[in-house]
C-alpha cells in the first residue's frame, strides 16, 4: 500500500479542536447521549476527508476512537459540573467558558501520556531532537527479512523550508542524519524504529510554489553495503566471521548472534565481490539464519522477541491464512574426494534431526504433500567443503528439509504497534478461538497523524529461515594465485590470490589438475613454492578452488621455443632438463651435474659424464671413471664374443686370475718385440704333433 499524501498543518490538533468547538455547541441543547452520538459521528466523518481516505479504511477504528474521545470528556465534564452546581440539579452540565477553559489544558503530549487512550500516535526525533513536531506528516516504515528496511516521511515542504527562501535551504541539512520513529500507545513508547536518512525529494505542486518532502531512509544496515570486497575465512563459526567482517567498522555497526541454527566450524568461507552486508545477508540465506533489524538491534540468528496477543474485532483488522504443498522426498548426493566415495542423505534420514511441527495448518499441508508428490528426487550437491564433506551434506539435506516444511503462511492488517520484526503474534478469532501463533518475518507500519495500521506477513516458529538457499555461494572466475605450500603427501598445495595477500592468508590444502593419475600410476609434477598457477573453481564457486596448472609470467619466462615452435622440454627447479627438438629430431637429457644422454636424431647416442659412469645389470656392472678407467666386473662370468677382438694397452695389458686364464683358439700368436716371459713354478709345453723351440740362442736350464 503506498504512502498517502496531506496538506493539513496538524491533523491530531485540528480534529481535537473541530470536536471541542462542536461539543460547546451542542452542550447547550443536548443531553449527554446525544453528545456521545454526535460526537462519534463528527469524528467519523471529519477524519475521513479526501487526502486520507484511501487510508481510513477501517471506520470502526475512528468510531472507537471518538467513543472513547467522547466517553472521556463528557464523564470529566460531568464531575467538573457536580461540583459546580449553583443551581443544585444533579447532572447539569457547566457552562461554555468552563468547558473550554478545561480543554484549553488538554495537550497532545497529555494525549501521548493518557495511559488509557487506545489511539497510536506517532513523534518523530532527529538526534534527540523532536522533528516536525508542530507539522503534518505521513509515515510508512517497511520492515524485511534477509533485507534492508525503510521509511519514508511526506510532509508539506515548508514544514523545513520557508516558501521565500531557497529551494531545500534547511531541508538538506538533514541528510545522512539518523532519525528516529516512536509508535505511542496507552501512554508510553510502544515501539522504536532508528533508520539513517538516505534519501530527500522536494516534490513542487503543479503551478509551483509550494510542494511536498519525501524524506526517505535505511536501517543502519545500509551502512554494510561499503562496496564489493573480498575476504576470506579458515576454520570458523558463523558468529566468529561475522564479527570478524565487523571490526573494522570499529563499533559502529553490530550483529547479535544469539541462537544460532549453525554452530559448527565452516573450513573456508569466502566473501567476493560482494558488500559486507551482501555477504552477511547471503549466510543467512545459505545456513537458512533469519537475519533482520528489529528497530534497534541487528539480529542475525535464531533470537525470537515478545509474543502480542491480538484478536479479530479487537486490534486485528484482517486476516488471511495460506496453505501450499511442496515435494517432500529427496535425495542428496556429494562427492567426498578425500575417501573417493559418493555420499548420500535421504529426507527419510532426517525425520529425526528436524523440529517438531506443531501448528495444525503446517502439519496438515506436510502431509498433503507427501500424498500428492511420491517420486523421490536425485541431486548432485557439490557445495560441500572439500574437507567436510560428509557432515555438510547432513546439514545441507536438514535445512533442505525444514525449508520444505515451510508449507503455510499468514498475512494480516492490525491496529497493535507492539508487532515487530522478529516477535510473534499469537492470534485469536471473534469468538475467541485460538488460530495458533506466528513469527513475524515481515511488517509495514502505517501513520498518517490521524489513523494507525500495520500489515504482517507469520509464518509457523520454524528455526531454519524460509529464506533458506542452498545454492547461495560466492560465484567466482577462474584467476591466479601464488603458491604458498607444496610440501603435502597427497600432492595438493595451498595458493595466495592478490585479495589474501594484505591479511597474509591463503587456500586450504587444493587439489591439482594433472593430464594422467590413479592408483600406483599418474604423473606428478607439482608447482614450486613462490610461482604462479591459473586456479578453477568446482561449478564457479569460490569456496571450492582447484589448480589448473601454471602459468608463465613477465618474470618467468618459458624461454624460446623456435622460430616454428619446435623446441619442447621439461626443466626441473634444479635444473634436471629433458630437451626435445623436433628439427633435428633429438632428444637430450641432462642433470644438475651436467650429466647428458643425447639421442641425435641421426641413430647417434652420447652419454656424457663429469666424474664416472656406470651400467649394472644384476651381478654385472661395468664403471668408467674420469681417470680412464673401465672396470667390467661380473659375479659368474664375463664373456666378449666378437669376429675380432683386439686388446691394446700402450703401456701394458694384465691378465691375471686367482686360479686359471685359458686361452683357447686354432691358432694362437704371442709376440714380444723386445722378450716374451712365461714364468711359473712349473711350465709344461705340450704339442701333440711337434714341438719347436727356436731362437737365435736357444738356453735349456
Amino acid at each position: 500500500m503506498s504512502i498517502k499524501d496531506t496538506h493539513s498543518k496538524n491533523p491530531i490538533k485540528e480534529e481535537l479542536d473541530g470536536v471541542k468547538t462542536q461539543l460547546v455547541e451542542q452542550i447547550k441543547q443536548e443531553s449527554t447521549e446525544v453528545i456521545t452520538s454526535e460526537i462519534t459521528q463528527k469524528t467519523t466523518e471529519s477524519l475521513s476527508n479526501p487526502a486520507l481516505n484511501k487510508l481510513v479504511e477501517n471506520k470502526d477504528t475512528i468510531k472507537s476512537a471518538g467513543q472513547y474521545i467522547t466517553r472521556q470528556k463528557t464523564n470529566e465534564m460531568e464531575d467538573l459540573d457536580n461540583q459546580n452546581n449553583n443551581d443544585g440539579i444533579i447532572g447539569r452540565l457547566n457552562h461554555p467558558d468552563d468547558i473550554k477553559k478545561y480543554f484549553s489544558k488538554k495537550t497532545f503530549h497529555d494525549f501521548l501520556n493518557d495511559k488509557d487512550s487506545p489511539l497510536v500516535y506517532c513523534t518523530l526525533n532527529i538526534e534527540g531532537k523532536d522533528f516536525l513536531a508542530k507539522n503534518s506528516y505521513v509515515v510508512e516504515l517497511r520492515q524485511m527479512t534477509n533485507d534492508h528496511d525503510s521509511f519514508t516521511i511526506i510532509t508539506p515542504d515548508d514544514s523545513l523550508d520557508s516558501f521565500e527562501g531557497y529551494v531545500m535551504e534547511n531541508s538538506k541539512n538533514i541528510l545522512g542524519k539518523k532519525l528516529s520513529i516512536h509508535f505511542h500507545r496507552f501512554g508510553s513508547i510502544t515501539q522504536t524504529f532508528t533508520g539513517i536518512i538516505a534519501n530527500i525529494r522536494n516534490k513542487k505542486d503543479e503551478g509551483g510554489g509550494y510542494g511536498k518532502l519525501y524524506i526517505t531512509g535505511y536501517s543502519p544496515s545500509i551502512l554494510l553495503e561499503n562496496g564489493k570486497d573480498c575476504q576470506s575465512y579458515e576454520n570458523k563459526k558463523l558468529d566468529e566471521i561475522i564479527k570478524q567482517a565487523l571490526a573494522e567498522y570499529n563499533g559502529e555497526v553490530a550483529i547479535s548472534t544469539k541462537n544460532l541454527n549453525t554452530d559448527y566450524i565452516i573450513p573456508y568461507c569466502v566473501q567476493y565481490k560482494e558488500s559486507d552486508y551482501q555477504f552477511i545477508k547471503r549466510l543467512a540465506h545459505r545456513y537458512g539464519e533469519y537475519f533482520y533489524y528489529d528497530g534497534q538491534h541487528l539480529v542475525f540468528g535464531n533470537e525470537i522477541k515478545d509474543t502480542v496477543e491480538i484478536a479479530e474485532n479487537i486490534d486485528l483488522i484482517d486476516i488471511e491464512f495460506e496453505m501450499m504443498i511442496k515435494p517432500q522426498l529427496f535425495k542428496y548426493l556429494a562427492y567426498d574426494s578425500i575417501s573417493a566415495e559418493v555420499k548420500e542423505r535421504d529426507a527419510d534420514s532426517l525425520k529425526s534431526d528436524v523440529q517438531r511441527k506443531v501448528n495444525p495448518f503446517q502439519q496438515a499441508a506436510i502431509e498433503a504433500s507427501e500424498k500428492v508428490f511420491r517420486k523421490k528426487s536425485e541431486m548432485l550437491f557439490n557445495a560441500t567443503s572439500q574437507q567436510t564433506v560428509e557432515k555438510d551434506l547432513r546439514e545441507m539435506a536438514r535445512r533442505q528439509k525444514e525449508s520444505r516444511e515451510h508449507t503455510m503462511q499468514v498475512r494480516g492488517r492490525s491496529r497493535d504497534p507492539k508487532l515487530r520484526m522478529g516477535g510473534k503474534a499469537k492470534i485469536s478469532d471473534i469468538n475467541a478461538k485460538a488460530m495458533e501463533t506466528y513469527r513475524i518475518i515481515e511488517i509495514c507500519h502505517y501513520h498518517d497523524g490521524n489513523e494507525y495500521y500495520n500489515e504482517f506477513v507469520g509464518i509457523p516458529d520454524i528455526f531454519i529461515s524460509p529464506f533458506f538457499d542452498e545454492d547461495a555461494f560466492p560465484i567466482c572466475e577462474e584467476q591466479s594465485a601464488i603458491v604458498m605450500q607444496n610440501d603435502n603427501p597427497q600432492g595438493m598445495i595451498k595458493v595466495q590470490f592478490p585479495w589474501q595477500k594484505k591479511k597474509g592468508l591463503t587456500t586450504p590444502w587444493l587439489r591439482v589438475v594433472t593430464p594422467y593419475a590413479g592408483k600406483g600410476k599418474g604423473m606428478h609434477i607439482i608447482p614450486e613454492v613462490g610461482e604462479e598457477v591459473i586456479i578453477g573453481f568446482d561449478n564457479g564457486n569460490a569456496e571450492r578452488p582447484f589448480v589448473l596448472g601454471a602459468m608463465f609470467n613477465g618474470k618467468a619466462s618459458a624461454g624460446k621455443g623456435g622460430s616454428g615452435n619446435y623446441i619442447k622440454g621439461l626443466q626441473t627447479a634444479s635444473g634436471n632438463k629433458l630437451h626435445m627438438d623436433d628439427n633435428a629430431g633429438s632428444v637430450h637429457l641432462t642433470d644438475k651435474g651436467s650429466v647428458e644422454l643425447k639421442f641425435d636424431g641421426a641413430g647417434n647416442a652420447t652419454v656424457n659424464a663429469n666424474e664416472s659412469i656406470t651400467f649394472t645389470c644384476g651381478g654385472t656392472e661395468i664403471k668408467m671413471t674420469k681417470d680412464g678407467t673401465i672396470v667390467i666386473s661380473g659375479d659368474v662370468k664375463v664373456k666378449i664374443e666378437t669376429k675380432e677382438a683386439e686388446i691394446t694397452g700402450t703401456t701394458s695389458v694384465k691378465t691375471n686370475s686367482e686360479s686359471l686364464i685359458e686361452e683357447k683358439a686354432p691358432k694362437i700368436g704371442i709376440n714380444g718385440e723386445t722378450e716374451v716371459a712365461i714364468e711359473s713354478t712349473t711350465v709344461n709345453v705340450n704339442g701333440s704333433g711337434m714341438t719347436n723351440v727356436k731362437g737365435g740362442t736357444v738356453n735349456l736350464n
